[in-house]
């Protein structure tokens, strides 16, 4: 009984799978005359029709107003005939943005003036003109002293590591 349940489920998918590759033909084939299309508005509207077509849209956007892209494109030049043997003329070759420099690497300074508070924060103003802010709890007694050796080091995700002298650690943040 179990065998025979089987042999007819068997048949049952082999029946329908040249149905399943004829629909899915069908449903690439929209798709695919979509992608030959050169003006990037003209493609996404046809592919916005298509989709909306075989039910994977709810409705069929608008696309008259194709929004422009939010950074400007990476140029492209040719890579010139001195390169390689293995590049051909019609390599292309992108040009890579310029990292930003950071706020702050890495200020070496001293001591104008410093402040401690009560919640044992330091706050430091750099003889360069900054000022900082403890972030973490500081273990001084006292304020450093005006002119002690002062460096700040910029870490990761926009933080700031201050140093007092050579053993005093902590993290700080910029006032100005």
């Amino acid at each position: 009984m179990m065998k025979a349940i089987g042999v007819m489920t068997g048949a049952v998918f082999l029946l329908a799978a040249p149905a399943a590759v004829a629909q899915q033909e069908r449903d690439w084939g929209g798709i695919e005359r979509c992608a030959t299309i050169a003006e990037a508005g003209e493609r996404h509207a046809c592919l916005d029709r298509e989709l909306a077509a075989l039910g994977l849209l709810d409705r069929a956007p608008t696309t008259a107003a194709v929004r422009a892209p939010v950074s400007p494109p990476v140029q492209a030049r040719a890579v010139p005939s001195s390169a390689p043997s293995a590049a051909t003329s019609d390599t292309m070759v992108y040009e890579e943005s310029e990292p930003r420099a950071p706020v702050i690497a890495d200020m070496t300074s001293s001591v104008a003036t410093a402040r401690l508070d009560r919640r044992r924060g330091l706050e430091v103003e750099a003889a360069n003109g900054t000022r900082w802010r403890s972030t973490s709890s500081v273990s001084l007694r006292r304020a450093p002293p005006e002119g002690a050796p002062f460096a700040v080091e910029q870490g990761a995700l926009g933080s700031y590591t201050c140093r007092i002298e050579s053993s005093t650690y902590f993290k700080c943040e910029r006032l100005s």
